[in-house]
């Protein structure tokens, strides 16, 4: 899967102090050499509203049969969003995995000249839980 400019995924966080410092200096190369994500490339927001920290960020196309990288270093906090941006036009599954070990995937994601956004809230997280294969 190539995501992002010259084949980089780039992320952002919105209040997050826990970028790697190779990812902070990512971005900011590609900001200063002019790198903007094609008209064709697409955007996704994890917005996380639950109680929880979510551990682990990980996101594949469908037709791949395993995850991609981490997307985070340490935890996406209680209140906090996570943008990936410049995602190659493609369908998606999702996975975020919470502080308490809870598997969570968003399958089928249409990101083709799209933008989306998955909210993570308690409900989700307890719905994941409970529905969880034993």
């Amino acid at each position: 899967m190539t995501l992002g400019c010259g084949g980089m995924l780039l992320a952002t966080a919105s209040g997050m102090r826990t970028l790697p410092t190779a990812l902070v200096a990512i971005l900011l190369a590609s900001t200063a050499v002019g790198c903007v994500a094609s008209e064709g490339d697409s955007s996704f927001t994890i917005a996380n509203r639950s109680s929880y920290f979510l551990e682990e960020i990980h996101i594949a196309e469908v037709s791949d049969p395993t995850w991609g990288p981490d997307l985070i270093a340490g935890a996406l906090a209680p209140g906090q969003d996570l943008t990936i941006v410049g995602i190659d036009c493609g369908t998606y599954d999702v996975l975020v995995v919470d502080e308490t070990g809870v598997d969570c995937e968003l399958s089928n994601i249409d990101l083709c000249f799209d933008d989306d956004a998955w909210v993570i809230d308690d409900f989700t997280l307890d719905v994941c839980a409970f529905n969880a294969v034993q």
